[in-house]
C-alpha cells in the first residue's frame, strides 16, 4: 500500500496529501482501539498501578490523560511478549526525566515519554516498505512531531521499536541500542572488546532503578 501511495513521479504536495490521509488512518486505527478496550477487574488494577507510579512523578497531570497513558503501557506489554509494566515505565520515567511530560522534547529533538525521534517513527509505524526508486520521501517533520506528542501514539511506536531492538540483542544490549542506536552500539562493543560502555551502564542502572519501583 505505501509503495503503491509513493508511487514514482508524484509530485510534492500529492506526497503531503497522501501522507496526510495516511496519518489520518492511523489515527483512526488508535482511537478505535481505545474504544473497544475490554473491562477486565485484574486490568483495571493493574491500570490503576501504573496510574499512581506517574502520579509519584507528575501529579499535575490530568486523569483523563494519565489513565490514557496507564492503560497504553498495559496494552504494550501485554502485545509484544518480550516487554512488561516495569520495564515500560521504567524506561518512560528515565528517559521523560522523570517528567512523565507527553510533549517533551530533547536537544537532539527525540520527542514525548518515550523519546522518539521523527526519523525513527516514520520507518516504524508508517514507512517500513521502501519505495521501488530508492529515495528517501520528502514529509513534513513537524506533523510527525506533533504526532508524538500523543502519549498513545509514542507509547505504541515506542514499544514496538523497543521489543524489536530487545528481541534482537536482548534485553540489557536491547535497551543500549534504544538508548544510542543500535549500529553505534554495535560498533562500540566492538572497540571496547564486547566491553558495556560506561554510560550505557548509567543508563541501565537508572532504568532498572525505576523498574524496581514497580515490582
Amino acid at each position: 500500500m505505501v509503495q503503491m501511495i509513493w508511487g514514482k513521479g508524484m509530485k510534492k504536495k500529492s506526497k503531503r496529501r497522501a501522507f496526510a490521509l495516511l496519518l489520518c488512518v492511523v489515527l483512526l486505527f488508535f482511537f478505535y482501539q481505545e474504544l473497544s478496550w475490554p473491562g477486565d477487574e485484574a486490568v483495571d488494577t493493574e491500570i490503576e498501578r501504573i496510574m499512581i507510579f506517574i502520579e509519584r512523578y507528575n501529579s499535575q497531570m490530568p486523569n483523563c490523560l494519565r489513565f490514557r497513558v496507564a492503560r497504553e503501557i498495559y496494552w504494550a506489554a501485554s502485545r509484544e511478549p518480550n516487554l512488561n509494566i516495569p520495564l515500560l515505565c521504567g524506561l518512560i520515567a528515565h528517559e521523560s526525566a522523570r517528567t512523565w511530560d507527553p510533549e517533551i522534547v530533547s536537544p537532539a529533538g527525540a520527542v514525548g515519554l518515550m523519546q522518539i525521534l521523527p526519523s525513527t517513527a516514520r520507518g516504524i509505524l508508517i514507512f517500513s516498505e521502501s519505495r521501488d526508486d530508492g529515495k528517501e520521501i520528502d514529509l513534513p517533520e513537524i506533523t510527525v512531531k506533533q504526532m508524538l506528542c500523543d502519549p498513545v501514539i509514542n507509547i505504541r511506536i515506542g514499544s514496538r521499536y523497543l521489543s524489536s531492538l530487545i528481541e534482537r540483542n536482548g534485553l540489557s544490549r536491547g535497551l543500549i541500542a534504544y538508548y544510542m542506536g543500535e549500529a553505534r552500539m554495535k560498533c562500540l562493543l566492538k572497540e571496547k572488546g564486547d566491553r558495556i560502555p560506561v554510560r550505557a551502564e548509567r543508563y541501565l542502572s537508572a532504568v532498572f532503578q525505576f523498574y524496581s519501583e514497580m515490582i
